[in-house]
């Protein structure tokens, strides 16, 4: 019977194995983490450790297996409550990461001539169908040898229930084995989709159908109370008294360069994201608003529309860019580039630079891979192809799919900027989240990943007070990212406060429950309300609107910090709409007091019209790191990520009429103020400058980001080199390679480098060498590896603690003179911190200070961790913010966990509403991830404890074996012989004894996937995280196999 449930005895097991990492560099360091569980309702959990010998492309040679034991069953796994789900919130699955069936074949171009790939892909597409009988699609070609000669294809399995499942993960052997079996085919990938770009700050209403409730989630996390003393330390900048209209170009060098006439001339910028409006007037050459300009002397020279209109990843409308299906995100983008306003409210970092809009992304998403308008890495090649033959000199991308892995996408991204395309992407914006988030394709080697510090000014609105203030003050500024009264004229409204609010102006959770009767809904007034620090944004905002509230102004509390917020959010409980600005703390009050004894008070947004976007209130975080700017480095351990940083936080910027202006603020927006900088560059540097000149110079001049705390340099895992100074890059007469250095974990650091220093000025240079140390910071969280700090947190930090040590160096031979053109090696040594459990983040530079001219000054950036990766387990075991542990096993739907010990479930292939769904998080990237089955007899043992005490985080994980063994001899043993390691029994060692991981007789595999990334935990691990989960439907498929399965790529 479909979905029936029958006691049995000695059901299959479910074991989950992770393969970490190709090298102790890598944060997955080598090793696979797996769980048992059974399909029945009784489990045996065995988590393995599995320390894995040298995982290469193409080939797996063997792995290791150490056991620990434990058993237990569901009842003892789960503090559930009968007939609930993960406390009463139900989970969402995961959506697919890869798109189903779908492959990039990518051609050796040694193997196959440019003018002879057509002849050589249609062999390969009819042998393929052959060996695999089954009909197969070519989606996308890609005719550029040196960028990547090859095409993307769709598998069309003839029986849904025997393949499609299959290849939406790895694919099993005899598929890949079909895919890679000619010799012209170099590399083989699995599709990807891409996550559409999005701002902090995004409104569906306005800005683009779909960017919405994003920056909510954002700023949900951020106001979580246990965020409160980071945001304090992010509101602790330096006031700027920069002219208001220029601040961001000063930042940045900008403002000199445009002194010196330099404003982009000849260079073209190309914009991937969604269709930029060229009917803007300030993209239109200062047409009327509506009036389309392209080409000629017109700012936008042309472009392509890859998708259309209310793209659903099957229906493209793909042809020329139309105005009409402009996205906001994409015309703010373009506008900070090269935008060229009117009214003078907005001037591009380089406004005589040409635009190129290349649509990948319909304004109408809703999610990055359901049926709503997100892209593929299939389609992101096209652009590449696309690009290199429009002759762009700057791609400017600020989307990202954050996987931290060097992956198809980053690799050909790195050919197109080798070929003098310089590519500028977004770094992604995880940086509530902690390291090891960064974005693809900023993590391609050759490309320029950009974080975010925020604006020297916040662009505001005023809100003119009737009567004025005791002391005399009639206008306020008020902060939100579009105007009240762009489509509407907002009156003059009466200014109220809750009861609550009157009686304690030290409230700390107005909101955080129901409001009173005293907050009246659907009429016309401004509620003014306290910025609650006792719960988060959205929780607030829910019972707000709940109350059907029209207008809200929230006063920043006075431990947090002010930034510029959405203009419209939306309850979650009856999806009321409600315009909210932010009101800062000292105003805040002053109108408090004042309303106290005038309750008549009433308030006016933007007297001055409703575009009136003013631009005199000092940024309270000016030049800090922005808080959602991910933090490096890749899963690798092999670069330094990001490379710079942009201004992303609380930019002006335009989008589609009627909006006109929006300020915002997210990666998004820092990647453009970098991508006209580069425009900047080529302007006189040539547009055939080297991408990886163009990078060196971003990165050697730099300016320093400063901690939050007001101590030293920001970690250069979060702040890159620092913040772009284009003229110091534009003027550098020093070369210096390499460009960076990373120097991994500890067990692979090699202490003594060398640095070659070229004098490329005119006249002779005179230079002293010194090491300038940034803060270092804790990878983990106090208490960990052996512990969790609370069921809320993971153990890799999301907001990373200071560390109190720092890397020294020995610098030999540090002071010398340079004639120009002639080098000199420099020799050092690096001598990280000692070794921490909890992994220290240390960074850094290398000054080469010129003493006779600071255009001389270049400062290397370097990064490296002290501690060792390997003590990372690679699952979240245990308790978490859900009334259950995990891993877990969960009826369909997972409404209700399975813990009957003699539940056996019938599945149905054909309805995967008939399984159960195994549930379980990753706590680390991993560059491989098995699902097997094996009987639930087997004799198996784990290294993962299952912690089964209800605080969780107080039971301690097992040390590593009495013998640590270096990875490099380890390799050496490629003939399958038995190594011995520490057996246990229950956590104690009791012998030793070493097996193959495919020695371990399974059932079948139900998966076998690659480069997973770690889950994004933010402050809790759900909901603020995400999770994966398994439908078990696929043990009723046939493809089941014990032998070893090559990695596909």
């Amino acid at each position: 019977m479909q979905g029936s449930r029958t006691p049995e005895s000695g059901l299959p097991l479910i074991t989950a194995g992770f393969v970490r990492g190709a090298s102790e560099a890598a944060l997955v360091s080598r090793s696979i983490r797996s769980l048992s569980l059974p399909v029945k309702g009784r489990v045996k959990l065995a988590p393995l450790r599995y320390p894995l010998l040298p995982f290469m492309l193409g080939k797996m040679q063997w792995r290791q297996l150490a056991a620990w034991t434990a058993a237990l069953t569901l009842l003892l796994f789960t503090v559930a409550v009968e007939g609930k789900s993960l406390r009463g919130v139900e989970v969402q699955d995961q959506s697919p990461q890869y798109v189903p069936n779908s492959f990039i074949v990518q051609f050796d171009p040694d193997q196959v001539a440019a003018n002879a790939w057509e002849d050589a892909l249609s062999a390969y597409v009819a042998d393929v169908s052959h060996r695999l009988s089954m009909e197969i699609i070519v989606t996308h070609t890609y005719e550029s040898p040196e960028i990547h000669l090859g095409a993307a294809i769709q598998l069309q399995p003839a029986s849904k229930t025997t393949m499609d499942w299959s290849l939406s993960d790895a694919g099993r052997r005899e598929i890949i084995h079909a895919l890679k079996s000619s010799p012209a085919v170099q590399r083989v990938t699995k599709n990807q989709y891409l996550q559409p770009p999005a701002s902090v700050h995004d409104r569906g209403s306005s800005i683009g159908a779909g960017e919405s409730n994003l920056q909510q989630a954002a700023l949900d996390r951020l106001e979580q109370p246990k965020a409160r003393a980071h945001a304090r330390d992010l509101g602790k900048g330096t006031h700027s008294s920069i002219d208001a209209s220029h601040a961001m170009h000063a930042m940045m060098g900008v403002d000199l360069q445009h002194k010196r006439g330099n404003l982009g001339k000849g260079v073209t910028v190309c914009v991937v994201d969604g269709i930029v409006d060229f009917s803007h007037p300030v993209l239109n050459g200062g047409r009327p608003a509506g009036v389309d300009c392209m080409g000629g002397d017109c700012p936008v020279q042309g472009g392509y529309d890859y998708v259309g209109p209310d793209f659903d990843l099957v229906h493209r409308h793909p042809g020329p860019p139309k105005s009409k299906n402009a996205c906001g995100h994409a015309t703010q983008v373009a506008s900070i580039v090269a935008g060229r306003d009117p009214d003078g409210r907005i001037l591009g970092i380089a406004p005589d630079a040409k635009l190129r809009t290349y649509g990948v992304f319909s304004c109408s998403f809703k999610s990055f891979n359901t049926s709503s308008g997100g892209t593929t890495v299939a389609d992101a090649f096209d652009i590449y192809d696309r690009a290199y033959k429009d002759k762009c000199d700057v791609l400017c991308g600020p989307l990202s799919a954050t996987r931290g892995w060097q992956e198809a996408d980053t690799l050909v991204a790195s050919r197109l900027a080798q070929q003098g395309v310089t590519l500028v992407y977004s770094a992604a914006n995880n940086g509530d989240s902690g390291p090891f988030l960064m974005g693809s394709p900023a993590l391609g080697e050759e490309v320029i990943a950009v974080g975010s510090v925020s604006n020297a000014i916040l662009p505001g609105w005023a809100l003119a007070i009737d009567p004025p203030l005791p002391d005399g003050t009639s206008t306020l500024r008020v902060f939100t990212d579009t105007s009240w009264n762009y489509n509407r004229t907002v009156p003059k409204l009466p200014i109220r406060f809750s009861k609550a609010a009157l009686a304690d102006p030290d409230i700390k959770d107005e909101g955080c429950s129901p409001l009173g009767d005293d907050v009246v809904g659907g009429e016309d007034y401004i509620l003014v309300v306290f910025q609650a620090s006792a719960c988060g944004f959205q929780k607030q905002i829910d019972n707000i609107a709940d109350k059907d509230v029209k207008y809200l102004l929230r006063i920043v509390s006075k431990d947090f910090f002010l930034v510029s917020y959405p203009t419209e959010v939306k309850g979650t409980h009856n999806n009321a709409t409600v315009t909210m600005a932010m009101l800062p703390t000292d105003m805040g009050l002053a109108l408090y007091e004042a309303y106290k004894k005038n309750p008549s008070i009433q308030a006016t947004f933007s007297p001055g019209g409703a575009f009136d976007v003013l631009t005199d209130y000092p940024h309270p975080s000016a030049g800090l790191m922005s808080y959602f700017s991910s933090w490096g480095p890749d899963n690798e351990l092999k670069l330094v990520k990001p490379d710079v940083v942009g201004i992303g936080s609380d930019t002006l910027g335009a989008v589609p009429l009627p909006v006109r202006y929006a300020i915002t603020a997210g990666n998004s927006f820092s990647t453009p103020t970098v991508s006209g900088a580069v425009a900047l560059y080529k302007s006189v540097h040539g547009r055939n400058v080297s991408s990886a000149s163009v990078r060196r110079a971003l990165k050697h001049t730099a300016t320093r980001v400063k901690r939050r705390d007001g101590g030293g340099d920001e970690s250069l895992f979060w702040a890159g080199a620092g913040l772009v100074n284009i003229t110091a890059a534009i003027d550098l007469t020093t070369e210096a390679d390499p460009i960076d250095f990373n120097f991994g974990a500890s067990p692979i650091t090699e202490y003594h480098k060398q640095l070659i220093i070229r004098n490329v000025g005119t006249k002779k240079q005179s230079y002293n060498v010194a090491h300038i140390p940034a803060q270092a910071v804790y990878l983990l969280e106090e208490g960990a590896p052996e512990k969790r700090l609370t069921v809320n947190s993971s153990m890799i930090s999301a907001i990373p603690q200071n560390a109190d040590a720092t890397a020294t160096m020995s610098l030999y031979q540090n002071v010398f003179d340079l004639e120009p053109g002639k080098t000199y090696n420099f020799e050092f040594r690096i001598d990280p911190p000692p070794d921490h459990p909890r992994i220290i983040m240390y960074s850094g530079r290398i000054s080469v200070v010129c003493l006779n001219d600071p255009s001389g000054t270049a400062n290397v950036p370097y990064t490296g961790m002290a501690g060792s990766l390997r003590t990372i387990p690679s699952l979240v075991t245990g308790a978490n913010p859900f009334s259950t542990k995990l891993p877990a096993l969960f009826e369909p739907g997972n409404k209700e966990q399975i813990r009957n010990d003699s539940t056996v479930w019938a599945l149905d292939p054909e309805d995967p509403t008939s399984s159960p769904n195994l549930v379980y998080m990753t706590q680390t990237p991993t560059e491989r991830l098995v699902i097997d089955i094996v009987d639930a007899d087997i004799d198996f043992q784990a290294t993962i404890p299952i912690v089964d005490d209800a605080e969780c985080c107080n039971s301690t994980l097992p040390t590593e074996g009495p013998e640590r063994r270096d990875l490099a001899s380890l390799a050496l043993r490629e003939d399958g012989a038995n190594i011995t390691v520490p057996e246990t029994t229950s956590g104690k060692v009791t012998g030793m004894r070493w097996t193959k991981f495919d020695e371990v007789p399974i059932v079948g595999r139900m998966t076998d996937d690659d480069i997973t990334g770690r889950d994004q935990y933010s402050n809790t691990l759900l909901p603020g995280g995400s999770f994966q989960t398994w439908p078990l439907v696929r043990l009723a498929l046939s493809y089941c196999t014990s032998s070893p399965l090559d990695p596909p790529f």
